[in-house]
């Protein structure tokens, strides 16, 4: 019974010390708790927003932008008249607000000629064939109408049209160019405050090469904005193939009359200047005879008086 007793007894002991323990653990980890939870925050630094990169800036720029595509498109023509119809493709391009920016006849015969007898040919069938290439430029908007008015001007042999998409390349160099400005304006205030001439002479070699970026870039950007703005067709023209005379197709008849007249003349010609050359031997004789007669009459008339 006494070991019974004493048994509970240390069971209710570990029950109590379990708890007490329990609650000490408790009480000691709540303040702890409650010290993280209610201790002020400190104030999260201001920072300035993150730059976005220049992929970045680029990907959403476009959304906003308007797409810049240069319109290219080659036309080649079979026409009656070259020249003619250069002077209407001038009135097109004028009428669209265009012009000719580059223009060349030729007349090396691009296609292989028609054999047939010169003679029984109208003036216009005889020789080579002209051709041309003829660059226009006109309004982006007024493109369409004009590549129209140019096909009714001869017969469509071969055509073709591209579209270059430079909206991405025209945003990366608009921002460059808007970072270049501002270290422009950087270069400017250091120079402000330079104190000495060497930091005056460092300030400006910057600044001379940021320049130079700068209209770099704008001549480039420049150059964009003036190729989309306007479309270029190169128009290439060429007259039918001309009817020409085959070789060995003539007779020869009219050629060897023009000849002998050459001969003719030529045998004239060489007649007159041998003529001239023993003129003055001829005249010699002449007047050698002359004076001999005159002799031999002088003596017989005196003979004749003795």
């Amino acid at each position: 019974m006494k070991i019974k007793s004493t048994f509970t007894y240390l069971l209710f002991s570990l029950i109590c010390f379990i708890i007490i323990c329990f609650l000490a653990t408790s009480c000691e980890r709540l303040p702890i708790k409650e010290t993280f939870e209610t201790a002020p925050k400190m104030p999260a630094l201001e920072q300035a927003p993150p730059e976005r990169a220049p992929e970045e800036a680029a990907e959403k720029e476009p959304e906003a932008a308007d797409r810049l595509v240069i319109k290219r498109k080659t036309l080649k023509l079979e026409v009656k008249d070259v020249r003619k119809t250069r002077d209407k493709i001038d009135e097109i391009a004028a009428r669209y607000n265009g012009n000719i920016t580059s223009c060349i006849i030729s007349s090396e015969e691009p296609y292989p000629p028609i054999y047939g007898e010169e003679s029984s040919l109208p003036a216009d069938k005889r020789g080579k064939a002209l051709s041309a290439t003829i660059v226009v430029k006109v309004p982006s908007d007024k493109f369409p109408l004009l590549i129209k008015d140019v096909k009714k001007l001869g017969e469509v042999e071969y055509e073709q049209e591209s579209e270059e998409e430079v909206t991405q390349q025209y945003i990366d160099l608009s921002a460059r160019l808007r970072n270049l400005k501002h270290q422009e304006e950087r270069y400017l205030d250091l120079l402000d405050v330079a104190k000495n001439v060497e930091e005056m002479l460092k300030v400006e070699a910057e600044l001379s090469r940021v320049r130079g970026e700068i209209e770099s870039l704008q001549a480039q950007i420049d150059y964009l904005e003036r190729n989309a703005k306007m479309a270029t067709l190169t128009i290439e023209l060429h007259e039918p193939s001309k009817i020409i005379q085959p070789p060995g197709f003539d007779w020869g008849f009219t050629k060897a009359v023009t000849k002998a007249i050459q001969n003719f003349v030529a045998a004239v010609n060489f007649l007159i200047m041998a003529f001239g050359a023993i003129l003055p031997f001829i005249l010699l004789i002449i007047a050698a005879i002359w004076f001999y007669k005159f002799l031999g009459r002088r003596r017989q008339k005196r003979k004749k008086e003795t």
